[in-house]
């Protein structure tokens, strides 16, 4: 399998999964905190739905961060795939941080958009963090000209 992405590419060996991890950084806030959007990509069986993946995901998140709040959530989608997103908030070293998290199926894979700022700046950048998810758009590698 061929992986491409931020200017490279190379082969993925038998075996191996692209679990790959892409992250945006925005403007850094007066407490030295940057904006981010970290994408992650994971694969998973057909008959997952995507609810139930963000449910997993929020589960683990629990488990990491302990007290999560979710303030938002809404089944949705995102350029026709189905997404599930939500906005969660909670405190992590130290830094209290809003996040929009989306996942978004696309046949056997989900690609989850995490988009954190402190509390405080998240208002200043959900417009950033609402255009970035909204111009998510997948492809096949059959798709890109070699």
């Amino acid at each position: 399998m061929r992986f491409i992405a931020n200017g490279f590419m190379t082969e993925v060996p038998d075996g191996w999964e692209d679990r790959s991890l892409l992250m945006l950084v925005g403007p850094v806030s007066r407490t030295d905190f940057a904006a981010n959007v970290v994408f992650t990509r994971e694969p998973v069986d057909t008959i997952t739905s995507v609810e139930d993946y963000a449910a997993e995901v929020r589960q683990r998140s629990r488990a990491e961060v302990g007290a999560l709040e979710i303030l938002d959530e809404q089944a949705t989608t995102i350029n026709e795939f189905p997404a599930y997103q939500w906005v969660q908030q909670c405190e992590i070293a130290g830094r209290r941080l809003r996040q929009l998290q989306t996942c978004i199926l696309t046949g056997g894979v989900v690609f989850t958009g995490t988009c954190s700022a402190e509390i405080e700046e998240f208002d200043a950048h959900v417009t950033a963090f609402r255009q970035i998810i909204s111009m998510f758009q997948p492809f096949e590698l059959e798709d890109v000209e070699e």
